[in-house]
């Protein structure tokens, strides 16, 4: 009896191995009609173009590439040298130059010291000295040239930093 006990046990194992296999390879269709496995959704970032809000701090303005040539923008930075009256060089970290050059088509009001904070408004080009000088009558070539191929902003505008509010 143990004998008969045994193999009705194998074959109900069996017919239950049989079912178990039946319904993966039925879950898996016959190869005419299945696509395989479901693809995952789509995912999509969409990024809307903006102007430049006036001086929003971290834009990298000036770091190396191509980005943001020609886009006239705002920042608020230190005077760390004028050059002359019309060429300034600021501190301008926050936005990817320390010593970004600025150059104004007339003279500013007043005259900026190292240490002033400033905001300017201008074209964010690349500096050559032959393209500038005649414009801005940049007459000691050896100045500028820390600044040959560098970005700038060209026909800026400038005026005293508003104070900040704590």
């Amino acid at each position: 009896m143990r004998l008969d006990h045994s193999s009705r046990h194998l074959r109900q194992l069996a017919a239950a191995s049989a079912l178990v296999l039946t319904a993966a390879l039925a879950s898996c269709g016959n190869g005419d009609d299945a696509a395989g496995p479901e693809p995952a959704p789509e995912t999509t970032t969409t990024t809307q173009a903006t102007e430049p809000s006036p001086d929003q701090d971290g834009q990298d303005y000036f770091a190396d590439g191509e980005g943001h040539l020609g886009e006239q923008v705002t920042i608020t930075a230190t005077v760390d040298q004028e050059l002359n009256d019309r060429a300034l060089v600021l501190d301008a970290g926050d936005h990817g130059d320390n010593d970004l050059l600025v150059l104004f088509e007339q003279a500013p009001a007043q005259d900026y010291a190292e240490g002033d904070s400033v905001t300017v408004t201008g074209t964010v080009e690349r500096f050559d000295y032959e393209r500038y000088s005649d414009k801005y009558g940049l007459v000691e070539a050896g100045i500028y040239d820390a600044y040959a191929n560098e970005k700038f902003l060209d026909s800026a505008t400038v005026s005293e930093a508003s104070p900040t509010t704590s």
